[in-house]
């Protein structure tokens, strides 16, 4: 794959909605994002400054895929890059000399989160771990993540590795305009090139231990160190809508899937009690208000903007209140506003959205007469008695 440029993405994170709902959670950190709305629904200690474990694989794949010309084309394993690995990190399974491709190094770090993955690409790439963790924070820098660091590929803990829930989502929004990426997250099971491993997620692999229902979840990685807990990042899929959840810091006791409890819980809870309301469509006529010296009468205001559909409580209460002049003159600029409607929930201000009239209006002069008949009479008798006194 071609190498991408580095985009910087604009995120329009709306702060409406996005409730402290008070869930009890295992996890310390989580955050809940609409990716149709593109807003953030719930969150719990998004800013706070924590450890993601193996989720800085997501960078790591990103950066990887970004550096690589063709998923396919081969190489050997070599043994002296595997002895560089940290003992106490979760290995794929690669071996010294084994042919492989680069697809099964980046299957191999999201999948079952190999360090030796990691560790393949950064050498094989870069030429060293350290030189591929700075493109890691090249992108950082790009993306205008201002507390996020990273000093190794693989997510061991480190005092100096630094994150936030918010600059994780930006990584995370970042990675999934890549459709390479896209088809790694969301695949569960994978087979390397020379049939000798098959990659299962750890969220399949935690699944089928502990019989759990994740069928809502199409995508994830997750991550776990005793400083970072259990984290995990997903996508789940509902009638109203794609959401991705981020959550860390879940107790590593027994390693049960505290974190992918949480995870069910948060996107059930929304499921079962928020949905998408249709507020306000594009082209909508809102109201209609008289004209000023126009050969209408009266003339349409509509919202023109795309249609304004808001992910809400079952039960809510939106009202609105309108900004409205009490006619709308002649000369109104079709392409300018000609007021404003406010859209409150529960009392809250959430959008202003400008109004515009739905077609130009026509001048007339029958209209000015009407309106200011008495002027035009008493401006020639004026003139008329002028006249009289100067010749008297």
């Amino acid at each position: 794959m071609k190498k991408h440029l580095l985009l910087l993405i604009l995120i329009f994170i709306f702060p409406i909605n996005a409730l402290s709902f008070d869930f009890d959670l295992y996890s310390n950190n989580a955050l809940l994002y609409h990716l149709d709305e593109n807003k953030i629904i719930y969150e719990k200690n998004i800013n706070e400054n924590i450890k993601i474990a193996s989720l800085t694989k997501v960078m790591t794949t990103i950066v990887a895929l970004e550096h690589i010309e063709n998923l396919k084309e081969t190489l050997i394993v070599e043994g002296n890059i595997l002895k560089t690995i940290n003992k106490s990190a979760a290995l794929a399974g690669f071996r010294n000399n084994e042919i492989i491709t680069y697809e099964d190094l980046l299957y191999g770090s999201m999948l079952p989160s190999g360090a030796d993955a990691t560790t393949l690409l950064a050498y094989n790439l870069f030429g060293s771990e350290k030189e591929f963790v700075n493109k890691m924070n090249d992108l950082a820098k790009n993306l205008n993540l201002e507390n996020t660091y990273f000093t190794n590929a693989s997510g061991l803990n480190d005092n100096k590795q630094e994150n936030t829930l918010s600059d994780y989502l930006k990584i995370m929004l970042y990675a999934l305009q890549n459709e390479d990426f896209k088809t790694i997250f969301f695949t569960k099971e994978y087979e390397t090139t020379n049939k000798r491993l098959l990659f299962k997620s750890n969220l399949l692999y935690f699944s089928e231990k502990y019989n759990l229902d994740t069928s809502i979840i199409k995508g994830a990685k997750t991550g776990y160190t005793n400083e970072a807990g259990l984290c995990i990042v997903s996508i789940a899929k509902h009638n109203d809508g794609s959401f991705l959840l981020i959550t860390t810091g879940a107790p590593t006791k027994n390693l049960y899937p505290y974190h992918i409890i949480d995870s069910l819980n948060i996107y059930n809870y929304y499921f079962n009690n928020y949905s998408n309301f249709n507020i306000l469509k594009q082209n909508q006529i809102i109201t209609k208000l008289p004209t000023s010296f126009s050969k209408e009468k009266d003339i349409n205001l509509i919202y023109k903007d795309q249609d304004l559909t808001l992910y809400l409580p079952n039960k809510n209460n939106i009202s609105y209140e309108y900004n409205l002049p009490k006619k709308i003159n002649f000369n109104q600029n079709i392409l300018n506003p000609a007021g404003t409607i406010n859209i409150y929930l529960d009392d809250s201000l959430i959008y202003t959205k400008n109004l515009y009239i739905e077609n130009k209006l026509t001048f007339s002069f029958i209209e000015v007469i009407k309106n200011y008949w008495f002027i035009f009479l008493i401006v020639p008798f004026i003139i008329i008695r002028k006249r009289k006194n100067k010749i008297i």
